[in-house]
């Protein structure tokens, strides 16, 4: 007797290849069993033939950081019910308050948070600029974290994280930031997420390539010249920096994401390496909600393969944030019973980048979702 039964109609994992109908038996948690014939008797059964099953989703790219972060969200009443369950802190916390992110948000939370630590010592905390002021990029300090960090082993720790805008920089040297930021790297052999500046501030090839490989780009498809699209052509230096091993990040966000850019990118062939929300605090009101579903939708409609899709929400990500030797993870038996149905819309309806340009596609929602096991129920 299983805890739990489903029956699947179309499951897609991109951790197994798994693909089409399947039942999924779960006890204690944990898949106990995948097959193509009914394994047994479960205390409940979940009739999901329509729709797509797939693993749990992962967001390399978010702000979940409950209390002390002027863009932070609660992970578990924004994230997990759209299908979250593992998320990358990006830069919320820094050296002086990241005891306060594994106290009010990893320890309490459901959905698993890893953490980007900010360059900034007081992370996101403060109203203004990130990096008002230069010396808040304090190299010895966020070392010093980073060792702390590893010593306390509470917080899922997967690099650091570095935004040279104009947004949080402010009047600061934007180059003097990114340099900082590459000698903290250096010292504790940790990769970057790195947000960057515009163009006609500094030019976008200077800046990719002082990026080191296994570090990570985000915001590729922003419609500013920040984006890896310029004169309607995927950037030359963006394709060298991609051959020596640096990654690009989707990051979608409240103003990163541009149906046109990313139309161009796919044409030809420049898929990001991971699709991101970058949810935070303004997205939390938005209708339809903004999630790891409606990133997969504005994907889908540009004729992007959904086992490309899934696979870089799920797989992909995951094991950047857990290597290649992660534990078990996705269809398979052993794995948490993190489990999410998608389902589309009837018809083709309007989704909007956001510069509210308008493509047709299918939408599609979370409509079930499973954290080791057990139904999430939305809170909003």
């Amino acid at each position: 007797m299983y805890d739990l039964v489903i029956r699947a109609g179309n499951a897609q994992c991109p951790y197994t290849l798994q693909s089409g109908p399947l039942y999924i038996g779960v006890s204690g948690g944990c898949i106990a069993s995948i097959s193509r014939e009914c394994p047994g008797e479960g205390r409940t059964t979940l009739d999901w033939r329509v729709g797509i099953v797939t693993p749990g989703f992962t967001d390399f790219h978010a702000h979940p950081m409950t209390t002390g972060s002027k863009y932070g969200v609660d992970p578990d009443l924004y994230l997990l019910p759209q299908g979250t369950v593992r998320v990358l802190c990006q830069g919320d916390a820094g050296a002086r308050n990241w005891t306060l992110f594994r106290d009010e948000t990893v320890g309490p939370s459901k959905c698993r948070v890893h953490l980007a630590l900010n360059l900034s010592r007081s992370g996101e905390s403060h109203l203004g600029p990130t990096f008002e002021q230069l010396e808040w990029a304090d190299v010895a300090e966020c070392v010093s974290a980073v060792e702390e960090i590893r010593r306390d082993g509470c917080v899922e720790l997967w690099g650091l994280a570095v935004n040279t805008s104009r947004a949080s920089c402010g009047d600061t040297d934007p180059r003097a930031v990114l340099e900082r930021a590459l000698l903290a790297a250096d010292a504790t052999a940790l990769p970057l997420l790195v947000g960057m500046r515009r163009s006609h501030d500094w030019s976008y090839e200077d800046q990719i390539a002082a990026l080191r490989p296994g570090d990570v780009a985000t915001y590729c498809f922003s419609p500013g010249d920040e984006g890896i699209v310029v004169s309607g052509r995927v950037r030359r230096g963006a394709r060298d920096a991609r051959d020596r091993g640096v990654l690009f990040d989707l990051g979608h966000g409240a103003g990163s994401f541009s149906f046109d850019i990313a139309e161009c990118a796919v044409g030809e062939g420049f898929l990001p390496d991971t699709l991101s929300t970058d949810f935070y605090r303004a997205h939390t009101n938005r209708q339809p909600p903004h999630g790891l579903p409606s990133v997969i939708s504005a994907m889908a409609c540009l004729g992007v393969p959904m086992s490309e899709i899934l696979d870089r929400v799920t797989r992909r990500p995951d094991r950047l944030l857990r290597g290649a030797a992660a534990p078990t993870a996705g269809l398979r038996v052993g794995a948490p019973a993190d489990l999410c149905r998608l389902l589309p819309s009837a018809e083709p309806e309007e989704l909007l980048d956001t510069l509210s340009s308008v493509r047709m596609g299918i939408r599609w929602r979370a409509s079930d979702v499973l954290w080791a096991g057990v139904p999430v129920e939305s809170r909003l």
